[in-house]
């Protein structure tokens, strides 16, 4: 943190020192700060954190509130009427679910000065992008928001896309009611997806596995649809469900894209976990579907019921000799043959079941029908045996009671042709009931070749069959699975020195993968590695790494280095002429000084005299020398000069006239001294010697002269 000063910015600290003149004075100023601050975050942070909060003007689906997943939004519905839209984005299939809960206390009267009733109620809807409904709640889906118990709603599977979740009041008795809004998505692929109510927008399922669904509403409608690639039967499975008491489940059978409703059941138990079974159907391939809906919606209305769980699955077993809807008409009669057992149910008190069968040749005939048991006396069931010319007058007719669980009826010596058995229920209370039937025959049969049927696979058993000549009945028999057939072994995964490897190996014929592990290679350790180089006064590390996956494998110290002293000196100060220098000597490694001296103070070296200031003859001078290293000074004064007149001049007066007065004048400081002469006794003997000496002078000169001359001759 840092504080702009009047001149510099500075750091708080520093600051704090500068203008408090006292550390104890910072000490105290920082511990009441941080005790406000505490009290402060206490008074204002909420225990509950919320990522958005929503705006006033959300009250339609183009002004949605953005909900992120797996966070959070706090709203309030305002007025009468207000309604709050929010919008999220869901990336991947899933089921929703959207929690909800009233605010915490202490924010609702920070924020709105009142306490909220917990009586309070909303009602929450969940729109596709759209603008379809994808679960109405009608006046079902109010919910009491109470401040202890957050309310958790799972909203089923929903596709990727984007959701709408509408929040709103019942009436005016329910604004002002604050709440929390979250929503997450839960990747799950056993889930129905919503908006699935019609077959053109059915859930594809697998057939064997396990699918779990809600019921929302009393117009809610779940549709599946799957693809059986062979003959087969199926039973429709509910091992949980929670349609109980007087709430009923309607499941239903189609087949032809859900034009023709195959079969339909009534799902209703006492209690939670009762199961729920279909008898076998009988099904060639193709295409079904399945409606899953609620059979009494006026009652669940009425008992305001909500939100029911179902977990079902399609259980498919391939089979060629199940009766394959819809066989209600002759013309539509499913083909059988003498000597084999047929499989078939009887659906409903107005299902009929028509078989054709194309006898080759005359033989007596047994009809062996079984069923199972059924604790009553009546005549359940009918059967009649038709010949090609149609249904007015049966071959024989048989009435079967529900407590026989087998009958045989011979049939005679059957005319080699064509035949219609006709099986159906004899009771206006029927329910769906299986059966199963065979027509023996007395000849005995004559195999012609055995032909491959499925080629036998990897774990898979084969079957061939041998048809007989006479009546064309199929014997079959079992070729025996093929071992897999494994290539050669490939890496998928490298085995490091920690964790084994896989490899795999492929089956030529199947292509199914076998996999194994192989060891772990184990540490191959390197070369030592220093890490961190030793100092002279800090230990060094060095390590030993495995070369194939750089783990650490071992750790050694290296040991303190120690100072190593530099041969020449450094200067730190050089030494003047007042001062004291100092040198040291290095640690030529890590730059310490290890040791420092003292460099003597130097002698002034100072230069020659120069005048600062001249002497007069009426004053001193001054001179002064420089010392040339540190420019100091040192000063000396000098005497006055003497007057050094010069020559006399005469002013007036004689030698006749004294006295005579003579001038004279200081070279230096222009002085001026008077002279009177009044002894004239010594000018004539001066004036004679003087003369005397000039003219011996001239003498010796023109001597001087004629001697040189002759020189100069000779």
């Amino acid at each position: 943190m840092c504080i702009d000063a009047h001149t510099n910015t500075y750091e708080w600290g520093r600051f704090m020192l500068r203008f408090s003149g006292s550390k104890i004075f910072v000490l105290k100023f920082l511990f009441v700060a941080l005790i406000f601050a505490a009290l402060i975050s206490f008074k204002l942070s909420p225990t509950y954190i919320c990522k958005a909060y929503e705006p006033d003007n959300n009250d339609t689906p183009d002004t949605a509130t953005y909900l992120e997943l797996d966070g959070a939004a706090e709203g309030r519905l305002e007025y009468d009427g207000d309604v709050d839209w929010y919008w999220i984005y869901v990336r991947e299939c899933g089921l929703l679910t959207v929690n909800i809960s009233n605010a915490e206390q202490s924010v609702i009267e920070q924020k709105y000065g009142k306490n909220i009733s917990a009586d309070d109620g909303i009602i929450i809807s969940v729109y596709s992008r759209d603008g379809e409904e994808v679960f109405d709640r009608g006046n079902s889906g109010l919910y009491r928001l109470k401040e202890s118990k957050p309310l958790e709603l799972k909203f089923g599977g929903v596709p990727v896309g984007v959701y709408y979740i509408c929040i709103e009041s019942p009436d005016r008795y329910y604004t002002k009611t604050p709440y929390y809004v979250s929503a997450s998505v839960t990747q799950i692929d056993e889930w129905e997806v919503e908006r699935n109510g019609k077959l053109e927008k059915a859930n594809v399922i697998d057939v064997n596995k396990e699918y779990n669904g809600y019921m929302f509403y009393e117009t809610d409608r779940d549709c599946f649809t799957f693809e059986l690639k062979e003959d087969g039967f199926i039973k429709l499975e509910m091992p949980y469900h929670e349609f109980i008491e007087d709430v009923k489940a309607r499941l239903r059978l189609y087949s032809d894209g859900g034009l023709t409703e195959l079969n339909r059941w009534s799902i209703n138990a006492e209690n939670w976990y009762e199961h729920f079974e279909s008898p076998e159907i009988g099904l060639p391939a193709g295409q079904y579907y399945i409606m899953i809906d609620i059979e009494d919606q006026n009652l669940w209305r009425k008992k305001g019921y909500f939100r029911r769980l179902y977990r079902f699955n399609v259980h498919y077993s391939e089979s060629g000799f199940w009766e394959k809807e819809t066989n209600d008409l002759m013309s539509d009669a499913d083909v059988v043959k003498a000597d084999t057992v047929y499989y078939g149910s009887v659906r409903c008190n107005d299902d009929i079941d028509f078989y054709a069968l194309n006898l080759g040749f005359e033989a007596e005939t047994v009809l062996a029908f079984e069923h199972l048991v059924i604790y009553d006396t009546q005549n359940f069931w009918r059967i009649r045996v038709h010949s090609a010319k149609g249904l007015e007058k049966p071959i024989k007719e048989i009435y079967i009671r529900g407590d026989k669980y087998l009958t045989k009826v011979e049939l005679g010596k059957l005319k080699k042709g064509k035949y219609y058995i006709e099986i159906t229920g004899n009771d206006e209370k029927w329910g769906s009931e299986t059966y199963n039937f065979i027509l023996k025959t007395d000849h005995e049969h004559i195999y012609g070749n055995e032909t491959t049927v499925k080629e036998p696979a990897c774990n898979e058993e084969g079957k061939k069959k041998a048809v007989c000549k006479i009546c064309g009945y199929e014997r079959f028999s079992v070729i025996p699975a093929l071992p897999h057939s494994f290539g050669e072994w490939t890496e998928t995964k490298a085995p490091t020195c920690t964790e084994k490897g896989i490899q795999k190996s492929v089956c030529t014929r199947c292509g199914e993968i076998e996999t194994k592990e192989t060891d772990e290679l184990g540490h191959m350790g390197g070369k030592w590695k220093t890490v961190i180089e030793p100092t002279c006064t800090e230990e060094g590390l060095e390590e030993q790494i495995c070369e194939r996956c750089g783990e650490v494998l071992a750790e050694e110290v290296i040991p303190i280095r120690g100072h190593r002293m530099m041969n020449q000196s450094v200067t730190l100060k050089e030494p003047t002429c007042e001062e004291e220098g100092e040198y040291c000597f290095l640690c030529k490694d890590c730059g310490e000084i290890l040791s420092t001296h003292v460099l003597a103070k130097l002698n002034h070296d100072y230069g020659q005299w120069y005048d600062l200031i001249e002497p007069s003859c009426t004053t001193t001078g001054v001179k002064q020398k420089e010392c040339r290293i540190c420019g100091a000074t040192t000063e000396v004064s000098t005497s006055k000069l003497s007057h050094s007149y010069g020559e006399p001049y005469k002013i007036s007066g004689s030698i006749f006239e004294p006295p005579i007065v003579y001038k004279k004048f200081c070279i230096y400081c222009g002085d001026v001294v008077r002279v009177e002469v009044w002894d004239f006794k010594w000018v004539l003997p001066a004036t004679i010697v003087a003369a005397v000496i000039l003219l011996a002078g001239a003498g010796i000169a023109v001597a001087v002269i004629r001697i040189r001359k002759r020189r100069q001759c000779q």
